[in-house]
C-alpha cells in the first residue's frame, strides 16, 4: 500500500510524515505475513506500537494545545488501536503455525484502521492546521 499525499495529507507535515511511517511498518507487517516471517511480523510489531503511542501523544498534544474540541473522541480511537496493536503484539508469542494465521486478519486491520482513521478522523483537524497559513 503506498501513501497518497494528497488523499491523505493533513496539513501537518510533523504529522504526514508520522502517519507514513506508520503505513510503512503496516507494510512490513504484510510483508511479513506474505513470506511466513515470524521474526519480521514480531519485530514489526513492537515498532508498530512504540510508533502508535509516540505518535497519538504528539498529535493529541498538538490537539489540545488548538483547542480542538473533538479530541476526546479522537483519544478514545488511538486508545482503541494501541490496545488493538498490543493484543497483536502479544499474540505474536504463540505457535508459529497459529500466529502466522492471525497475521492475515490483523495486517489488512491495520492498514485499513490506518487509511480510514486519516481519512475520517485525522483531516477533520486539518482545517486547524491551515487556519493560520490564509
Amino acid at each position: 500500500m503506498t501513501w497518497n499525499q494528497t488523499a491523505y495529507s493533513v496539513g501537518v507535515e510533523e504529522f504526514d510524515a508520522a502517519h507514513r511511517k506508520l503505513l510503512a511498518v503496516i507494510n512490513l507487517i504484510l510483508l511479513a505475513e506474505s513470506e511466513g516471517n515470524l521474526e519480521t511480523a514480531q519485530m514489526a510489531a513492537n515498532e508498530l506500537l512504540l510508533y502508535t503511542k509516540e505518535h497519538f501523544q504528539q498529535e493529541e498534544s498538538w490537539m489540545r494545545h488548538q483547542g480542538y474540541s473533538a479530541l476526546a473522541d479522537h483519544a478514545k480511537r488511538h486508545e482503541e488501536m494501541t490496545s488493538e496493536v498490543l493484543a497483536f503484539r502479544i499474540e505474536l508469542r504463540g505457535q508459529r503455525e497459529e500466529v502466522l494465521s492471525r497475521l492475515k486478519t490483523h495486517a489488512p486491520r491495520f492498514k485499513k484502521w490506518l487509511f480510514d482513521h486519516i481519512v475520517r478522523y485525522d483531516k477533520m483537524y486539518a482545517s486547524l492546521a491551515t487556519k493560520g497559513r490564509d
